[in-house]
């Protein structure tokens, strides 16, 4: 697997007041079943409660 340097990835804020900051380090086509993220959380940030949804095979 590949992965990308942090200094040519794409950097992505999330839509929140002091939302974190992504950048994926795969891409997409290395894999739809895994993902590597750098995320930051600018001090006094949160995440909001959120739901990942079923994992796959689940009945």
């Amino acid at each position: 697997m590949h992965i990308a340097e942090i200094s040519t990835s794409t950097r992505r804020r999330a839509p929140l007041p002091n939302g974190p900051i992504a950048q994926p380090l795969t891409s997409p086509d290395v894999s739809d079943q895994l993902a590597v993220v750098h995320l930051e959380l600018p001090a006094g940030g949160a995440l909001p409660e959120h739901d990942h949804g079923a994992p796959h095979g689940s009945c």
